[in-house]
């Protein structure tokens, strides 16, 4: 089974800016989750978007959530 992202919502500027956001703030640390949810909040994701996105950018980081 495949998942498609042709049906996926394009992302904003201020999406992709959010997401370069808490890249940044995840690659300080722990001390950085928080940092990166509100950065992802503030670029318009709900609160369940943005933690999915950190635990995703989390493992791809290799840390635990």
């Amino acid at each position: 089974m495949t998942t498609g992202t042709a049906d996926a919502p394009r992302l904003t500027p201020e999406h992709s800016e959010g997401i370069e956001a808490a890249v940044r703030h995840l690659r300080d640390g722990p001390t950085g989750r928080e940092a990166a949810l509100e950065a992802l909040a503030d670029a318009g994701f709900s609160e369940q978007a943005a933690e999915r996105i950190v635990a995703t950018i989390l493992a791809e980081l290799g840390r635990p959530s």
